[in-house]
């Protein structure tokens, strides 16, 4: 955008001195700048441009600054960069190399060379964001650079804009951003910072973690992009069927006790869990998690981070002396966090949190191995939730189509009549034939039957023969309602899921051939 473009902010008289009302570093965090000050003599409050005029929180702040009251104007970021500009002895090109990142969705990658790192960045976060992408991979090899984004838990690769030449620089700059060490190039390094992407006038902060890690031909980034707009947390949007939903809402009503969910890493546990915590938000109950990394924050919930100082054992041992009602613990990855956990559940309190295994009967396996008794076991674990996630066919492009055979034969037991649906690739869908995901889940409810059997160290295979045998709705059941919906596609399917009929009947003809 050119410098002469005519802004809004020219129907104002912004003065250098109303813009230093507020410390440059300040307006650059917070995304406000002062407009005009408060005429008192006439009762009129401080007009100060914003990218989120809409935060009550912010307005309140910048007026305790000012410690005057505040008119919120909504302004874009070429406008915010120009008022800055009028106060500040910086340029609008030189505010675009500030470690703070402003995005307009026009933002496109660009392959002009040379450009500053910071153009190339914007490109990037901004195509990241309009696909959907929860991961950037940035990939140094022998002869080129790759970029590929992971949407919909796939990974797809991107025309990149980074060479061997630019893409130190570009490195360096995510460096600076999240505060990390420009001059560590051998071992790996953890950050994070924040952008605002905005869409015409309206906005929202993206929190980005970074990873990076060393290789031979030069740094290498992973990106996961934290975007509250992907977070709509209510039970609907799960993928929960009505039975399903009625099992899991009387589960978390209960007054105590143990709730896990399992399943793989990027398979949704977490937005299940941040459901719950919304259903069960009350003044009248206190909630603090521990989380790693605090992926939406709630207001008016104890939320705390997981660092080198403080892990999941150190604040599972420090919630017992909160007096909380429901404890949301991010992951049991420890004998002291399972402990704990379950000496919270046993005294009264509701303790929801995940387990990486396989289904559901498995993680009353991993417990035991973290050494919990049986008998402690038995007596707080009300449920397990195990769950995948699927990709949901685009509405505007699937189409009727045959699977393999071998494919259905691991599936289904006999070839069911409905019709099955696969992907073809449209503009909607970015020629992918996928848009967006959805759970599949098995809700283990830990009844009287099951408890005895847990208390007498019952091996975890004669408990799976147990559920089976009552007809429990294992995880691919759900899947293959799915599929007959034609929400999904049996590909997609086997792609997550274990099939139940590992063998189809030819194979198993030719083992007890080979056998005999």
């Amino acid at each position: 955008m050119a410098e002469q473009q005519l802004s809004r902010i020219d129907h104002y008289d912004v003065k250098p001195e109303a813009v230093k009302l507020l410390p440059l570093d300040f307006c650059l965090k917070k995304h406000a700048v002062v407009l005009r000050p408060a005429d008192k003599k006439n009762d009129n409050p401080a007009l100060v441009g914003m990218l989120h005029p809409d935060s009550q929180t912010l307005i309140k702040e910048v007026s305790d600054r000012l410690n005057q009251p505040v008119e919120p104007v909504q302004i874009n970021a070429f406008e915010f960069k120009k008022a800055l500009s009028r106060g500040y002895d910086v340029t609008v090109f030189e505010l675009e190399e500030l470690p703070t990142l402003v995005l307009d969705s026009e933002c496109e990658i660009d392959f002009e060379e040379p450009q500053p790192p910071t153009r190339i960045l914007r490109g990037v976060l901004a195509e990241a964001i309009r696909r959907r992408a929860s991961d950037i991979h940035i990939e140094c090899h022998e002869s080129d650079v790759e970029l590929r984004f992971r949407v919909d838990g796939i990974l797809h690769k991107v025309p990149a804009p980074f060479s061997l030449e630019n893409v130190s620089r570009v490195i360096s700059k995510l460096k600076v951003m999240s505060d990390l060490d420009i001059t560590e190039h051998r071992r790996a390094q953890d950050g994070h910072f924040s952008f605002n992407y905005l869409v015409g006038e309206t906005g929202r902060q993206i929190d980005v973690r970074i990873n990076i890690i060393p290789g031979p031909y030069g740094e290498e980034v992973a990106l996961r992009l934290l975007d509250s707009e992907q977070f709509i947390l209510n039970f609907e949007n799960l993928g929960f069927n009505e039975k399903q939903l009625k099992i899991y809402q009387d589960l978390i009503s209960t007054p105590g006790g143990m709730i896990l969910v399992t399943g793989p890493a990027g398979s949704g546990k977490t937005t299940t869990l941040y459901c719950s915590v919304t259903a069960l938000k009350s003044e009248e109950k206190k909630i603090i998690t521990a989380e790693d990394p605090i992926e939406y924050e709630f207001e008016k919930i104890s939320q705390k981070q997981i660092t080198s100082s403080m892990d999941f054992s150190d604040y599972t041992r420090a919630f017992l002396r909160q007096d909380p009602d429901i404890m949301l613990i991010g992951e049991i990855r420890d004998e002291e966090t399972a402990d704990n956990c379950i000496r919270a559940a046993n005294t009264g309190h509701l303790v929801l949190s995940t387990l990486h295994t396989s289904n559901s009967v498995m993680a009353i396996s991993r417990l035991r191995s973290l050494g919990i008794h049986n008998d402690y076991l038995a007596e707080v674990l009300n449920g397990i939730i195990a769950q995948r996630l699927v990709r949901v066919l685009c509405e505007n492009c699937k189409q009727k189509e045959n699977p393999p055979a071998e494919l259905i034969e691991r599936f289904y037991k006999e070839k069911p009549e409905h019709s099955f649906y696969g992907p073809v690739g449209c503009d909607k869908c970015n020629g992918i034939g996928y848009k967006g995901r959805t759970g599949v889940f098995e809700i283990l409810i830990v009844d009287r039957e099951l408890k005895k059997m847990i208390a007498s160290d019952t091996p975890t295979e004669r408990i799976h023969r147990y559920v089976e045998e009552n007809n429990f709705d294992f995880i691919y059941k759900h899947a293959l309602e799915k599929v007959k919906a034609g929400i999904t596609s049996l590909q997609e399917v086997s792609r997550v899921i274990m099939p139940p009929y590992l063998f189809t009947e030819k194979e198993e003809r030719e083992k007890i051939k080979n056998s005999s």
